[in-house]
């Protein structure tokens, strides 16, 4: 009998180191998902921040660029009235001379201008992607704990089953005896 007490001692310990081990990988479970996720949020501000820079350069540069078209586009037209006037010219050549610049320059700068925007169409769709991934990259699926109910089931089936090996079986009625 003592042998038998032992061995259900033994089972109940089992079952509690069983319950504590499964509770304790849940824990890192949700840890780690959570660590997981966190760091995900952290690529993605990151991911962010440069494209954010990339955003900032790209209307420095636009700046930069139509400053420059119209310097340009009043160094030629100074430079096309000094010309003019010094050979005498005037009337109809000047003018034409005149407005194929102003056309030249219209040109860099709708040229500029639509560069700019399909740069910044890019990066916005960079940081849209850059968002659907952070999204669907998210571990949302369930960690369930260990269940009692279950643990205690199973302690109980082994019980049992201590019980039932421990203990002898009443003798099987013999067929011979006649039934009263």
């Amino acid at each position: 009998m003592s042998l038998m007490y032992a061995q259900m001692g033994m089972s109940i310990i089992g079952a509690a180191n069983s319950y504590g081990a499964a509770k304790h990988e849940s824990k890192m479970a949700r840890m780690t998902q959570a660590y997981n996720n966190k760091m995900a949020d952290i690529s993605l501000a990151q991911t962010k921040n440069n494209l954010t820079r990339t955003e900032i350069n790209i209307r420095d540069a636009g700046v930069r660029a139509s400053e420059a078209i119209q310097l340009q586009a009043l160094e030629d037209s100074a430079m096309a009235s000094v010309t003019a006037a010094h050979a005498g010219a005037s009337g109809s050549s000047v003018d034409d001379t005149m407005q194929s610049l102003t056309r030249s320059r219209l040109r860099a700068s709708g040229a500029l201008k639509y560069r700019l925007k399909q740069q910044g169409a890019e990066n916005l769709n960079n940081r849209r992607n850059a968002q659907m991934q952070a999204v669907y990259g998210r571990d949302v699926s369930p960690i369930s704990g260990p269940s009692v109910s279950a643990s205690l089931l199973g302690l109980g089936v082994s019980m049992l089953d201590i019980y039932d090996r421990n203990t002898p079986s009443a003798p099987a009625p013999s067929r011979n005896t006649p039934d009263t």
